[in-house]
């Protein structure tokens, strides 16, 4: 809950006018639901139980609370709880003011029996030092996850105990012990206070802790994340201490005791408690212990000098490897180099030109333009009509008549079915009708020209033909022989003409 920059709209206003009073809304609530006896701190949606006035400088002073849903009859009763060690009842939600003006306070919800109760915080009033000494009033706005009557009335058990009911799923988390992993021994985070005395400090968790728990006289009063190395001390902070890593699946993997007698600003003396050694004991509820090898793994990473040891390592090879060449240096090497082999082959290359070189090459002076019109001599060539008024264009005016004989005939185009049956424009023809028939084909009629019809003669195509040759008296020629082998017939190569496009 960062109360400070919910509102940063308000500061300009205060930094102008340090005594306004401001108001503002929190998408957050505070709240505590149970039906079950025991102690249950009230928490905001962020899980934090302690309610301060001022989350970043810690110098804001809580003036007053108010509260909006009450239900806690009977014995049930709200404490808070303030730095110096006393403590304010609240019995009937009835609005709480603090004369002392503590910079945060804890409430817890006492249940001493199995009704329902639900109390919500509805309004904080702070006075912001840092801020011109503005008095800011926030609203909690924000809905939380469960409402009254979602729980009704509970049930005891055979044995009931303060622990809440665990099991339902609207009930806060109960603020028990988590039951360890058999074999894991909680590392020592070694929790102290700060030389300034303001501040309980402790190491770096192990590698695999969900988140920190910090523990007074057997009450948990906050739930840190893991980055969080520290915590404010209240103005009166004697008690027991404990600082508890808990791991993903709930074991405590880091635990520092610690008993501190002082105030803030004084002299703390710190003593530290031994940590007792964890149950290993069989409980079904715990993690089921994984092998030698498993074991061995998680041994080293809940280990509180892993992160150490494994900077250690980066840090080595991080030194031993060389720095990274400059590369601008490398670019400009290459460029230089990249032109002087040019040389060798196209020449050097000559000095860029400078502006007024450019300038004179590429701009063209323009030439002088003749404006000069010789219109004092033109005179218009016009017929002569044209000076002695307006023009007349009708061409029918005074025109010949022209007498036009028609000799043509006329003449008749006939109907192209006159003469035939038809059948008219979107009459259907059904396959099988009679009109279909055509009547037969006739031969056409002969038509008498007056001159007799010529008759056909018989045509002959005479062919020449061969002539028989002359008789001979001498004997066919015969081949000579031959006292050789016969010749061997060779390839025969016939030569195609080819075709060319």
């Amino acid at each position: 809950m960062r109360l400070k920059w919910c509102c940063l709209f308000l500061i300009l206003g205060v930094a102008l006018y340090p005594s306004v009073v401001a108001a503002a809304d929190l998408n957050n609530y505070y709240y505590a639901h149970a039906n079950t006896p025991g102690n249950y701190v009230l928490k905001d949606k962020y899980n934090n139980t302690v309610l301060k006035g001022d989350y970043n400088q810690n110098d804001g002073h809580v003036m007053q609370i108010s509260f909006r849903n009450w239900h806690a009859s009977g014995s049930n009763k709200v404490v808070i709880d303030l730095p110096d060690g006393s403590q304010k009842t609240v019995t009937n939600g009835e609005t709480v003011t603090f004369p002392t003006n503590p910079k945060q306070v804890v409430l817890t919800l006492v249940k001493t029996d199995y009704t329902e109760s639900y109390v919500e915080i509805s309004t904080l009033n702070v006075h912001d030092q840092s801020n011109g000494g503005v008095n800011l009033t926030y609203t909690f706005t924000g809905s939380p996850p469960t409402s009254y009557g979602d729980l009704g009335t509970g049930k005891p058990t055979s044995a009931p105990t303060a622990t809440p009911n665990p099991t339902a799923a609207a009930t806060p988390k109960p603020t028990v012990t988590p039951t360890p992993t058999p074999g894991i021994t909680p590392v020592n985070i070694q929790a102290r206070v700060d030389p300034t005395g303001k501040k309980l400090i402790w190491n770096t968790p192990p590698t695999n802790t969900d988140h920190i728990e910090v523990w007074r006289d057997g009450k948990q009063i906050a739930t840190l994340s893991k980055a969080q190395l520290e915590i404010d001390l209240p103005e009166n902070f004697s008690g027991v201490w404990e600082v508890r890593a808990v791991s993903t699946a709930g074991n405590i993997i880091g635990k520092t005791e610690l008993i501190l007698n002082g105030n803030v600003g004084g002299e703390p003396t710190p003593t530290p408690i031994a940590t007792d050694p964890p149950d290993t004991g069989t409980d079904p509820g715990t993690e089921i212990p994984c092998s030698d090898a498993c074991q061995t793994i998680k041994d080293q990473l809940e280990c509180p000098e892993w992160d150490e040891y494994m900077g250690a390592w980066s840090d080595m090879i991080r030194n031993s490897l060389p720095p990274p060449p400059d590369w601008d240096m490398v670019a400009d090497k290459i460029g230089s180099a990249t032109i002087r082999h040019l040389e060798n082959y196209l020449g050097s290359v000559p000095s860029p030109p400078s502006k007024g070189e450019i300038e004179n090459e590429t701009i063209a002076s323009l030439p002088t333009l003749d404006k000069s019109v010789e219109t004092d001599n033109l005179i218009p060539q016009v017929p002569s009509d044209y000076n002695n008024g307006k023009i007349d264009f009708d061409l029918n005016k005074d025109a010949p008549t022209i007498q036009v004989k028609d000799e043509s005939d006329p003449f008749v185009i006939e109907d192209p079915l006159k003469d035939m049956q038809y059948d008219d424009p979107g009459v259907k023809v059904i396959p099988g009708d009679p009109r279909n028939s055509s009547e037969g084909i006739k031969q056409p009629d002969k038509v008498d020209t007056g001159n007799p019809a010529p008759t056909p003669g018989k045509i002959i195509f005479e062919l020449p033909r061969p002539s028989a040759p002359p008789p001979t008296q001498e004997p066919p020629p015969m081949p000579a022989a031959t006292t050789g082998p016969p010749p061997t017939p060779g390839q025969i190569i016939f030569e195609l003409p080819r075709y060319s496009p």
